[in-house]
């Protein structure tokens, strides 16, 4: 078994008052509700690049971590993004996912074509380091394929405060977001390919020369 611990290949925060801007070279997260109706005003997006890792076994759940700037105590959930919304950091706005590609719904809400509709893990966000839990079910899509990983939307669960919760993004100075994960590499054949060939399980330290 392994262990990896990848920073964030994109991410974007969208802002109802500001449908058409992109704020995908931002320092900050946003998380934003309005008060008392549950609904939302900022939404963030984050995806990790995990092709390096194609084709490798999850040994167990996943770890977001979030830098948070201040001790809110607000709750906020991670859902994943459904595969096809291959979204653009410097593109994607409250309207759309890319140019001339809108959401489903504004802001990547639509749990038919934008997300998944259950909650993957709610963390009341405070200073320091938060860490949502991402399933392993959810990580070993990832891993099966690429394409597959759209990353992440967070939002505010409540309707508690208007106030805004902001963590670091990945072109802050420090403290960027991670996804932590244990993974068990795929065995090589002798033509360099990998697979999990015949239910090989543990680290494999060395290559294997399989021939069939």
């Amino acid at each position: 078994m392994a262990s990896a611990s990848v920073s964030a290949s994109r991410d974007n925060y969208m802002y109802e008052y500001a449908t058409t801007t992109n704020y995908g070279t931002s320092n900050d997260l946003k998380f934003q509700s309005h008060s008392g109706s549950g609904a939302i005003w900022t939404v963030t997006i984050i995806a990790f690049d995990l092709s390096a890792y194609e084709g490798a076994t999850a040994d167990g759940d996943a770890t977001l971590k979030l830098w948070g700037q201040s001790s809110y105590g607000l709750d906020v959930g991670a859902y994943r993004i459904r595969p096809g919304r291959d979204w653009h950091e410097t593109q994607s706005t409250w309207l759309i996912y890319k140019t001339s590609n809108n959401w489903g719904s504004n802001a990547c809400q639509d749990t038919s074509t934008d997300i998944y509709s259950g909650v993957l893990d709610t963390v009341s966000i405070n200073y320091g380091w938060n860490s949502f839990t991402i399933p392993q079910a959810t990580l070993q899509a990832w891993l099966d394929d690429a394409d597959d990983n759209q990353g992440l939307m967070l939002k505010r669960t409540d309707g508690s405060s208007t106030t805004t919760v902001s963590v670091n993004s990945r072109h802050a100075a420090s403290n960027t977001p991670s996804l932590d994960f244990d993974y068990t590499e795929s065995a090589a054949d002798e033509y360099g390919n990998k697979s999990n060939i015949f239910g090989l399980t543990g680290k494999l330290t060395d290559k294997l020369n399989i021939k069939i």
